[in-house]
This record gives structure tokens, sequence and C-alpha cells, in this order.
């Protein structure tokens, strides 16, 4: 049985997925809600070196800021783990 709004994975049956959100006690709804604050919140504010800890360096070159405190200071990669353009310099961003 087709659950709307839940995008077919070759491994996972979506009758299976839609008892096991239902043996939960969640509805639908809620489960989909919970996507959206894992991939819009989470993924937009973490490092992407530790997938860990706030965003807080940029990389000047590129503009792109993607590293946390810890990992800007450890980090030895030439290029940008984004777009792979030369790291000129890592910048802290206060907010």
């Amino acid at each position: 049985m087709p659950v709307p709004g839940v995008r077919p994975v070759s491994l996972i049956d979506p009758s299976a997925l839609y008892q096991t959100i239902k043996d939960l006690g969640w509805t639908l709804a809620q489960f989909e809600g919970m996507k959206k604050f894992d991939q819009k919140d989470k993924r937009d504010t973490e490092c992407v070196v530790c997938l860990d800890k706030p965003r807080d360096h940029v990389i000047m070159n590129c503009m792109h800021l993607c590293l946390c405190e810890d990992c800007a200071a450890t980090f030895q990669q030439p290029s940008c783990p984004l777009c792979s353009k030369k790291v000129r310099k890592i910048v802290r961003i206060f907010t």
C-alpha cells in the first residue's frame, strides 16, 4: 500500500514503513515533520567535517561557512570540503 508523501525506497516496503511509523505511535504528518527538522535545522548548521558542532568558520576564497572551531583549528586540506576551491584562509564568524 503506497504511503502518500513517502518516496518509495527499493529496500523498504512502503506498507512496512507505514506500519513501523504507526507502531511507534506517530502519525505520518509527525514523521514527515521530523524529517524536515532533521534535514533543515541540523544539517544546515553542523560542521561538514565532524557533522556535530555548529559551523562558525568560513573558508576565504569560496566563502563557504562550513567548519566548527575544532575542525578549523586542525583543518589541513588544501581545498574546501564543499567546492574544492583553494583554501586561502579560514576565519571565524561571530554571530
